[in-house]
């Protein structure tokens, strides 16, 4: 639950991080730093957010740094779970009564007659 309530936060602050940079709103940056070092208190996090409130990084911050926080939800919610071993890829599986049987997807064609 903590994860998915501190994504959320991350998004919409980078959201709010990006509308003020592109809207030159400099008290919108500032509650949308504000909100990064609370959901994020991080010592990268606060070096990045610290330098996104300086004239001239505001744009090119607010970008990298949501840019950075969706790469990491990507790997982390789609990436890993689709790459990460499952039973597909063990070399038994459940039999769906208790027994634990040789997994036909990892035989070869002479093991599968054997069986």
């Amino acid at each position: 639950m903590r994860e998915s309530v501190t994504t959320t936060i991350t998004f919409v602050s980078d959201a709010l991080g990006v509308a003020s940079a592109v809207s030159r709103n400099v008290p919108l940056g500032r509650v949308s730093a504000a909100i990064s070092v609370v959901n994020d208190p991080s010592p990268l996090n606060v070096t990045l957010t610290g330098l996104g409130l300086v004239p001239g990084l505001d744009v090119p911050m607010a970008f990298g740094t949501a840019a950075w926080d969706g790469s990491k939800f990507v790997g982390n919610q789609v990436i890993t779970p689709v790459f990460t071993p499952d039973a597909s890829q063990a070399s038994t599986i459940g039999d769906g009564y208790g027994h634990s049987i040789a997994n036909p997807a990892m035989m070869d064609g002479s093991e599968l007659i054997q069986h």
